[in-house]
């Protein structure tokens, strides 16, 4: 066991060749006990505890990197699940009208709509969707994504129940 001369903490240079607290890597050792002092760097060397089995460095980075590549991973599909980007519901791309990704929406469902003219009437049939264009602050984007009802009644129609959990949002009504 050595002291580590950055962040003084005990640890087995043997073992992991680095200090495993501060990543601090301890220069050789001096050929004398001059050359020691003249370097202004002192090494203190610590006693071993009894049955300590020695591994390699090698053999530690692996599962340092093994580690790594586990969180990487999670942090990976955790993004993938709850990620505020995209939605998960997109129109035209999943599907081909508004009306048809509400209807295989579920509540809470997030249903993003790209700039074009969708002409049709929506009914969002007493679900808590939230239902925007790509930016909804953006009003050019808002301006270029239409609901156009042709003039047949009620163009987007909140009559089956919807709490204040039903969105509509940037969106041009004709």
């Amino acid at each position: 066991m050595i002291r580590c001369q950055n962040c003084d903490m005990n640890y087995d240079e043997e073992e992991y060749g680095f200090c495993p607290y501060c990543g601090h890597v301890p220069e050789g050792e001096p050929d004398s006990e001059e050359e020691s002092l003249s370097s202004g760097k002192e090494t203190t060397p610590v006693e071993t505890a009894p049955g300590k089995d020695k591994k390699t460095v090698k053999g530690k980075l692996k599962y340092v990197f093994i580690g790594l590549a586990l969180v990487i991973a999670g942090a990976a599909l955790f993004l993938a699940f709850f990620s505020s980007g995209e939605a998960g519901v997109t129109v035209p791309d999943q599907y081909s009208t508004i009306q048809e990704a509400i209807d295989a929406a579920e509540d809470g469902d997030e249903i993003v709509v790209q700039v074009g003219v969708y002409r049709e009437n929506i009914d969002f049939r007493g679900k808590d969707i939230i239902l925007r264009s790509t930016d909804p602050d953006d009003p050019k984007v808002v301006s270029e994504t239409i609901i156009d009802g042709g003039g047949s009644g009620t163009v987007v129609s909140f009559r089956s129940g919807e709490t204040e959990g039903a969105v509509l949002n940037g969106f041009t009504i004709t």
